[in-house]
């Protein structure tokens, strides 16, 4: 192997034997040439065989081939007089060794070539080779060839059946009529061998004819041929046939390259050559021969009729070139011929690498032009053939990031695991993933993985994780060739937390906190001294609160409203509950396997279930129970439960008493005293908002309340956990912040000709405005120019996106998914997905992308009517997985299946391409294109949990209605 300059390498693979495994374990090149060694034999340089020659023609071991250890044959010529020979290379010649007889023995890379050589018809036609073996039985087969077993019967050498030829120029005569016969002499087994005589003294004969028996190694030869005069096996002959030699007798040789795709498994290949040497070509011209892919499979020795195993009518490379000197070698001397270079297609080659069907390579050659025939050094020779390939080497694929990050904390039991790789090379196949995730505690042991396929992503399957325990995992990518290094994350499984409500808290001083624009206000409207817990009603004011249903109102809480919620996993089984104190803070605990409550991080609180409902027991021993059933003839997991005691370190209480889910009386049970509700006290409104409110007793003394307009639709929003949010309200800039404080800006989006701080949906909120100005382009790109894809929407499930648009324009999109960035300008990759755009009627369609084909969720009327429209379209991953599409807080529609978008890793707002399947739109079933929406949008918002109707509703509810803020 050498290295180009250009960074490329440039590799030898080799048909047959080439190389072998020396005794110091090394790899060494097969050096057939012979040296004289102190024994007075000629050896072999190199190779795992040994093979040597006398140092005279008579000795009784003129050839011996060692096989191995424990299998060895020698042989000598009967009658051969004492003759030294003269030696050159790999070839030993013993002149006049019988009366007008040669003796050559060529070492190959798997044995010896024997050519006697003939000089006239008055010679011997017999000769018989007296065998001394180690191991080894001799036999003959029916095919006429000799095989050599061991003692199980497995064939260990072959002689194959031989042939002779003429030294006529041009066109020298063959004859297969060359027979052994195995015998005994002295007791000793041997080989005889006889040609015919009849055909030898022909007048037509030219001198010298060369007889070829040959000696090999059996499971060395990878090439063979089939001719259409002898049906035999060719496995073992030092020559590949090619074309015709007169006409009748028609010829295709075959080669094996079975280790090419481990030699090359991941390379990109550029360029592939084989190499052959020419011994015989039947024209001193330049004349062409082929290559062709085979397509089926072969083994050397099986191949016994023409014209041998099929092959591809196209070749893949094809030669015509002069022969040089194997146009006059009649002796078919191993050394004389002609290096040929036949350039071959790639396409072939890419396959075998990427381990497609590798069944070798055909030679051919015209089957009626005899001026084309050619005899090639086959594999057992000393010239094997080879493939050149130049190529570059692959490139190791790499992960660049994996969610959640690393030390993270996930709010489910089944968080999706994403990883973000690339293959700097993109060869030699796609890439695939597997994912692999353990408990912290036992990290030996897998607790459950992925295996290998193209999602990026994995849901952890339901069952595995548990509340309150941390787990170590890892995502790996694999690009045919070479496997991505390991990065460990840990993540740790916690209840989800409210992200408002659970950090609620009464501020210092006047309760007014301008860094943050909090207001808070405490009152005590009833107050009975006794022992014990205090026997009382005090309510807690948080303008940041955005519960509208408590006893005293929006944003108002107090102990008449504590209660206890519960909330399932996807598979209908209790995963947490959320816990109301009496100052409204909201905490969840979450459900262990044993069937305890894990508090969260730094909590310090005791939770578990009773018969009915719960206890809470805080750091200072006080126990809060929540017996009252709330949601009478509520499903396992769907109840609520109000307060209806608590309990101090002394064992002193205070009851709660109930008229049907609201709070009647509240008792001490030291005292005996009691406080008595009523929920039908003097009221004012204007409209739904209260003005006034007065004591049973006096219709005077009345408290007054003032508002101003504002909206509690981001607190809706971000109380519902989302993984990114989007209000668009920059007033300058490019870069849309995302309200998920927690990812650091990872999310950030970047604006394109966007004009921004237009009137948003509801008060005091503004919004981005695509218009398009000018022809320029108009959007926000999500995934930040799709460097990386900010794991969102990749599908990342279960998932939903919700936004606030107002638009009167048609073909426009509102959410995209592309594989291509708009800036190509078209696209023809099948990774597409405008998952939310207004069609051509005006209608909107709605869609993540499944396999299972393009049928979007559609609105029954248009919706570019200049209005401001609020949708949502959620993705639920259990049972199949189902998609719903949400309009203005009311279900459109669904559609099922499971939804795959991990190829388009590009994201847009209010941009996209169109085209394709997807209906609507006048690029339908052409090449999609960009297009772009006009109109406004705000309030982007991206879950990576599927929400329901009520939560859907809850958010168009916050929006749509004008929220008031107590002012006073």
């Amino acid at each position: 192997m050498c290295q180009n300059p250009d960074g490329s390498y440039t590799r030898k693979v080799y048909s047959g034997r080439h190389n072998f495994t020396a005794s110091d374990g090394s790899w060494t090149p097969i050096d057939t040439d012979v040296t004289r060694q102190s024994d007075g034999r000629w050896h072999e340089n190199a190779n795992s065989l040994g093979v040597d020659y006398a140092g005279s023609a008579d000795d009784a071991a003129l050839t011996s081939v060692r096989l191995d250890g424990s299998h060895a044959i020698a042989y000598g010529l009967q009658g051969a007089a004492k003759v030294t020979p003269t030696v050159s290379g790999p070839t030993v010649t013993y002149p006049g060794v019988l009366s007008g007889t040669d003796v050559s023995l060529t070492t190959t890379a798997t044995g010896v070539k024997e050519s006697l050589v003939l000089h006239s018809a008055k010679v011997a036609t017999s000769w018989v080779f007296p065998l001394h073996l180690q191991g080894l039985t001799a036999r003959r087969e029916s095919d006429g060839s000799v095989s050599f077993v061991d003692s199980s019967g497995a064939v260990q050498a072959v002689v194959p059946p031989g042939s002779m030829s003429d030294a006529k120029p041009g066109k020298p005569a063959v004859s297969q009529a060359v027979a052994y016969q195995v015998t005994t002499v002295g007791g000793e087994p041997a080989l005889a061998l006889s040609v015919d005589s009849v055909w030898l003294s022909d007048p037509a004969r030219v001198f010298p004819v060369t007889v070829d028996p040959t000696v090999s190694s059996t499971n060395s030869s990878s090439s063979t041929f089939a001719d259409s005069a002898s049906g035999v096996d060719n496995s073992a002959s030092s020559l590949l046939k090619v074309g015709t030699r007169d006409g009748s007798e028609k010829a295709n040789s075959f080669l094996q390259f079975s280790t090419f795709a481990a030699d090359y498994n991941g390379a990109s290949i550029t360029s592939v050559s084989l190499n052959l040497f020419d011994v015989w070509a039947a024209s001193c011209s330049a004349t062409a021969f082929t290559v062709n892919p085979v397509t089926q499979v072969w083994t050397p020795s099986g191949v016994t009729s023409y014209p041998g195993p099929s092959f591809g009518a196209t070749a893949i490379g094809t030669l015509s070139q002069a022969p040089g000197a194997a146009c006059t070698n009649t002796g078919l001397d191993p050394k004389i011929g002609a290096w040929m270079s036949v350039g071959l297609s790639t396409g072939t080659f890419v396959s075998w690498a990427k381990g497609g069907d590798n069944y070798g390579l055909a030679l051919t050659a015209s089957q009626t032009d005899q001026t084309a025939w050619k005899q090639f050094a086959s594999t057992t020779s000393a010239h094997v053939p080879y493939l050149q390939v130049t190529y570059t080497g692959n490139v190791t694929p790499v992960v660049d990031g994996q969610s959640p990050a690393n030390n993270a904390t996930v709010w489910t039991l089944q968080p999706t695991l994403v990883a973000a790789a690339h293959d700097p090379d993109k060869a030699p196949s796609p890439l695939t993933y597997s994912f692999a995730l353990y408990d912290a505690a036992t990290p030996t042991t897998v607790l459950a993985s992925r295996p290998w396929g193209a999602p990026s992503v994995w849901a952890v399957p339901a069952n595995v994780l548990v509340v309150g325990r941390s787990y170590l995992w890892f995502a790996q990518v694999f690009d045919g060739a070479a496997y991505s290094t390991i990065q460990v994350y840990t993540f740790r499984v916690e209840a989800p937390q409210p992200p408002i409500t659970s950090h609620l808290s009464q501020n210092s001083d006047n309760g007014l906190d301008p860094s943050i624009g909090n207001y808070t206000t405490s009152a005590t409207d009833a107050n009975v001294l006794t022992a014990g817990p205090p026997l009382q009603i005090q309510r807690d004011y948080n303008s940041k609160d955005p519960r509208v249903t408590g006893a005293f109102g929006a944003g108002w809480s107090s102990a008449l409203d504590a209660k206890v919620v519960e909330h399932q996993d996807p598979q209908s089984s209790l995963f947490y509950v959320v816990v109301t104190y009496p100052d409204g803070q909201e905490v969840s605990f979450g459900r262990a396997v044993d069937g305890s409550f894990k508090p969260p991080t730094g909590r310090y609180a005791t939770f578990a279930a009773a018969s009915p409902g719960y206890t809470l027991t805080d750091k200072n021993q006080t126990v809060y129970t929540f017996g009252q059933p709330l949601t009478p003839g509520c499903t396992a997991a769907t109840c609520q439960y109000g307060i209806s005691s608590i309990t101090d370190a002394n064992k002193r209480a205070i009851t709660f008493a109930y008229n049907g889910t609201h709070v009647a009386t509240v008792s001490s049970g030291v005292s005996g005293r009691a406080l008595h509700v009523s929920w039908t006290t003097p009221t004012a409104y204007t409209g739904d908002q209260l003005t006034k409110v007065c004591p049973p007793t006096s219709s005077t003394a009345c408290s007054g309340y003032t508002y101003q307009s504002a909206s509690r639709y981001a607190n809706t929003v971000l109380d519902l956990g989302p993984r990114s949010y989007w209000r668009l309200g920059e007033s300058s800039g490019i870069v849309a912040n995302s309200l998920v404080l927690a990812n650091n800006g990872a999310d950030a989006a970047t604006y394109h000709n966007v004009t921004l701080g237009a009137a948003g949906p509801f008060p005091g909120s503004t919004g981005a405005t695509f218009d398009v100005p000018d022809g320029q382009n108009s959007y926000v790109d999500l995934t930040q120019g799709g460097v990386v894809s900010k794991e969102l929407f990749n599908d990342s499930m279960p998932m939903t996106i919700s936004l606030w648009f107002k638009t009167t324009d048609l073909e426009a999109p509102l959410v995209t998914f592309s594989q291509d960035p708009i800036s190509k300008g078209s696209t023809t990759a099948s990774g597409l997905d405008p998952a939310l755009y207004i069609g051509d009627s005006g209608k909107l369609h709605a869609e993540f992308w499944t396999p299972s084909g393009t049928a979007p969720i559609t609105t029954a009327n248009p919706v570019n009517d200049g209005n401001w429209h609020h949708v949502a379209l959620a993705y639920n991953a259990s049972s199949g997985g189902v998609q719903t599409l949400y309009l203005d807080g009311a279900v459109v529609g669904t559609f099922p299946g499971t939804v795959s978008i991990g190829g388009a890793p590009y994201e847009y707002l209010g941009a996209g391409y169109l085209g394709g399947p997807w209906p609507d739109e006048s690029f339908q079933n052409q090449t999609p294109v960009p297009t772009y929406f006009q109109g406004t949008m705000a309030d982007v918002a991206y879950f990576t949990t599927a929400l329901d109707a009520a939560a859907v509703s809850a958010m168009y509810n916050a929006g749509h209605a004008s929220g008031q803020l107590l002012s006073g």
